[in-house]
C-alpha cells in the first residue's frame, strides 16, 4: 500500500488515517460507498411548502398508505426506504432533496435508533391478526354482541357459551 504526504508537515503516513499522527492535521474524510443501504429522511426544510410534495412522493416509491407516509415525514429522522441498491439510493437521495428533503444514506449493518416504517414495495399493516387456537387459521371473526344478545333472547340459560367468548373461527367453528 503506498504512502500518502500529510499536506501540513509533508511527511509519509497511510491512506486509511482519520488524521496525521505527527502533526495532527485531519485528513479529508472518503465517502464511503456502500453496495446495499437504507435511504433515511433526516430533515424536511421549509415544511409549509414542501410537506405534502414529500408524502406523495415516498406513496409512490414504497406503496405505501398515507398514515405510513406521514409517520415516516412527522417522525424525523425515519427510514423510508430500506435494503436498496446504492445508486438506485443516489437517485431516490436527488429526488427527495430536490423537493426539499434532508437524505442520508446509511450503511444496511448500522444499528440506529430510526424511525423504521417502510420498506421498499411493501404495504405495512398494524392490524393485529386473530389465529384460530385450534385450527391456526386466520380466516376468524369476533361474535358481535347483537349476536349474543339474539342468543339469549332465543335460547336463555342455554346460550351461555356463546357469551363468554370473543372471537369464532369460520372454517372450524371454534369459540374461544
Amino acid at each position: 500500500m503506498p504512502f500518502i504526504k500529510c499536506p501540513m508537515c509533508d511527511k509519509d503516513i497511510s491512506p486509511n488515517a482519520v488524521s496525521c499522527p505527527n502533526c495532527g492535521e485531519p485528513m479529508k474524510e472518503k465517502k464511503e460507498i456502500y453496495d446495499i443501504c437504507n435511504v433515511v429522511l433526516v430533515e424536511v426544510l421549509n415544511k409549509n411548502k414542501n410537506y405534502i410534495r414529500i408524502i406523495k412522493q415516498i406513496r409512490d416509491i414504497t406503496n405505501c398508505g398515507l398514515k405510513e407516509a406521514k409517520d415516516s415525514v412527522d417522525k424525523t429522522p425515519s427510514t423510508i426506504i430500506k435494503n436498496i441498491d446504492y445508486s438506485k439510493a443516489e437517485d431516490y437521495k436527488k429526488l427527495f432533496e430536490d423537493l426539499g428533503a434532508i437524505i442520508e444514506l446509511t450503511p444496511l449493518n448500522t444499528d440506529s435508533k430510526f424511525n423504521e416504517f417502510i420498506e421498499v414495495e411493501t404495504k405495512i399493516n398494524h392490524e393485529v391478526v386473530i389465529k384460530c387456537s385450534n385450527c391456526g387459521s386466520v380466516n376468524t371473526k369476533k361474535i358481535s354482541g347483537a349476536s349474543k344478545v339474539g342468543s339469549v333472547a332465543l335460547f336463555g340459560i342455554f346460550s351461555v357459551g356463546k357469551l363468554t367468548k370473543t372471537y369464532q373461527c369460520n372454517k372450524c367453528g371454534y369459540r374461544w
